[in-house]
């Protein structure tokens, strides 16, 4: 009999995490908006601009990363539907076939 050599349970947890560490990083980046809006209310000047050019690209890195867990993730469940499918292809063509108008043997 084929099989087809794939650890499903690793990549289940695998995509599992991945996904975790995305949503940990949308609530990082959510919490640092709310953090930094109280952190400016009164201040102004050049380190005030330094501070939300740097937020914004921590920010858009944070988000980048949170995307690219997801897209990890997705190919891996991706992977995990190939090798299913694939697996049930090869377990179709290890079936004994049996003539028109004969019974397998009981």
């Amino acid at each position: 009999m084929a099989t087809v050599d794939f650890d499903h349970a690793a990549a289940l947890r695998a995509a599992a995490e991945l996904r975790t560490h995305a949503t940990y990083l949308d609530a990082l980046a959510t919490a640092r908006d709310g953090l930094a809006r109280e952190a400016v209310a009164d201040w102004a000047g050049r380190f005030r601009e330094d501070f939300d050019r740097e937020l914004t690209a921590t920010q858009d890195r944070i988000s980048t990363a949170a995307e690219a867990l997801r897209r990890t993730a997705g190919r891996l469940s991706d992977a995990i539907d190939v090798a299913r499918t694939e697996q049930l292809r090869l377990d179709r063509e290890d079936e004994p076939t049996v003539p028109p108008g004969r019974e397998p043997p009981p």
